[in-house]
């Protein structure tokens, strides 16, 4: 376990992986990056479903251990990965990641990110520094309900007011969507509406 990191497979982030196995016309051929990747586990998805290259990101406590996990998948001939360290909100490490990605990545993923006590506002500057302004690119946030709705409210709402809609979808244990309204594992779509800057 890594301190100061999700360096465990929580529940959303397996089924987000299995929703990406079950769409591989979600990643295929795209340059998607993962913020809070925690073991990288999306990513990894990402990258085993055909994306054209993938940058598993977290904090600077995280970088060995998804530095591991990027030689795994290299072994196991999953090219095409990458690692960098983005601190939610650093435009050092925004512009560093982009210097991969020139214009912004195509997809943005992330899970377990929207949680109380995290920095919300950081992650929403991020996620609009990252994702490239077109009207194909995504952001796809799975996200579990722990009794709080205020971190991804809050969330929304900046998204909304800066040009991006959302939809979104119950996630169910086999990645797919999850007819139960009581679920509480979601997986929300962003993207840019018409007209946004």
């Amino acid at each position: 376990f890594v301190t100061g990191t999700s360096s465990v497979m929580w529940p959303v982030a397996q089924r987000f992986a299995r929703h990406l196995c079950n769409h591989p016309e979600l990643v295929r051929g795209l340059k998607v990056l993962e913020l809070g990747a925690g073991v990288g586990l999306v990513g990894a998805a990402a990258a085993a479903m055909g994306a054209e290259l993938v940058v598993i990101t977290d904090c600077e406590v995280a970088m060995p251990l998804l530095g591991r996990n990027r030689e795994r998948l290299a072994e196991h001939g999953c090219a095409g990965v990458e690692v960098a360290r983005v601190e939610w909100g650093s435009e050092a490490d925004h512009a560093a990641v982009l210097a991969r990605c020139p214009g912004g990545f195509d997809l943005v993923v992330a899970s377990d990110v929207l949680v109380g006590g995290f920095d919300t506002e950081a992650l929403f500057h991020c996620c609009v520094a990252l994702l490239a302004r077109r009207p194909s690119a995504r952001l796809l946030i799975a996200y579990e309900f722990r009794e709080e709705w205020e971190s991804v409210g809050t969330f929304l709402h900046r998204c909304s007011e800066a040009g991006l809609d959302e939809s979104h979808i119950h996630i169910g244990e086999d990645g797919g969507e999850d007819e139960d309204d009581d679920g509480d594992m979601f997986l929300y779509t962003l993207c840019w509406r018409d007209g946004a800057p």
